[in-house]
């Protein structure tokens, strides 16, 4: 996919097909995010972080990378990242709470979760 970019911006400049970095840009984002969405699914998480946050530089209104990012962020346990993330998301678009609620609680589900495993394996360890 990285290629892709790469060719869409060489020819775009060389041949002048897109006469702007902001239009080929604007061309280019919703290919990155659905990129995005198969890494997501490849559980390649930190590329995911790396491509959202590129385009967040950019556009910072952007909702659907701040949303691929806090999954993102969850999947490595980047709670507070994550958590800011999906208030950016409901902040440009409320309408998308149900999904939010929906990250959020399975996030929290998954701490509580290794909190419990944490517990229970060091509970052998400092009860001698």
């Amino acid at each position: 996919m990285a290629d892709v970019i790469a060719r869409l911006r060489e020819d775009g400049i060389q041949k002048r097909v897109i006469p702007d970095w902001i239009e080929l840009d604007q061309q280019i984002t919703p290919l990155l995010l659905n990129y995005c969405q198969c890494k997501l699914v490849a559980q390649e998480y930190y590329e995911v972080l790396d491509h959202c946050s590129s385009i967040l530089n950019k556009y910072d209104d952007n909702v659907k990378a701040y949303f691929k990012r806090g999954k993102a962020h969850a999947a490595v346990w980047n709670a507070q990242e994550a958590q800011a993330d999906f208030a950016k998301v409901l902040e440009l678009d409320p309408a998308l709470a149900p999904v939010v609620s929906k990250e959020l609680r399975a996030l929290e589900a998954r701490i509580r979760q290794k909190d419990e495993e944490d517990k229970a394996r060091f509970r052998g360890i400092f009860s001698h």
